[in-house]
């Protein structure tokens, strides 16, 4: 099983990944992992980040506490870096985040729009070029989100819904997103989930806080 690790700036977390993405488990991987700390991501705060070991490059998004936006760099073993690219700056975005890369190269980000209180989803494709979509506006929804590839290569989202307490799951089925709701409780459960694809079984598998 690939996986795939946070970068500088937030708990590390395993998560099941696509065959392109692996742990740093290299000399020089880690030497590029140690590379990109808070020093390389300007006014970065909150960040995710995937390792695409066929390309030697390590995929980047972060949240820029300068401009409130959410923002995207990427890094080479060989000590090269892109340009920072925003991917949204609609007003305040980016504060939770997660980030996943598929078998085909193409990078799936879900992350918390503060200003709207929504769930978002953020896609680069081979060309570069980030696009965005509203997946869940319904009351305050999106914290703490998780985004995994389910065994048809489709992302999958989880994510915590404020106002109820609850932790909910958008899938994409290739035309439009389907939200559910995974756990309920009368007190909180939903916070911080973590969700991965189970070799095994290849079926999705979320674990999560039960206060």
């Amino acid at each position: 099983m690939s996986k795939r690790t946070l970068s500088m700036g937030k708990t590390v977390r395993p998560f099941a990944a696509s065959p392109r993405a692996t742990m740093f488990e290299g000399l020089e991987d880690r030497r590029l992992m140690s590379a990109v700390g808070p020093a390389a991501l300007p006014n970065g705060a909150a960040n995710d980040s995937v390792f695409d070991a066929n390309t030697d490059t390590l995929h980047v998004i972060y949240y820029d506490t300068a401009d409130k936006s959410l923002k995207y760099q990427s890094f080479g073993t060989d000590g090269s870096s892109s340009a920072v690219t925003t991917i949204d700056n609609s007003g305040d975005t980016g504060q939770f985040l997660s980030l996943a890369e598929d078998s085909t190269g193409v990078l799936h980000a879900a992350y918390y729009d503060v200003t709207n209180g929504d769930l978002k989803y953020a896609r680069r494709d081979l060309a570069g070029v980030w696009s965005t979509t509203t997946v869940d506006s319904k009351n305050t929804v999106g914290l703490y989100p998780s985004i995994a590839l389910g065994a048809n290569g489709k992302p999958a989202i989880s994510y915590y819904v404020k106002n109820s307490g609850d932790l909910k799951l958008a899938s994409f089925d290739g035309s439009a997103w389907n939200i559910s709701t995974i756990a309920v409780s009368a007190d909180d459960v939903g916070r911080y989930s973590c969700m991965m694809l189970n070799p095994t079984t290849n079926k999705l598998a979320v674990g999560f806080e039960n206060t």
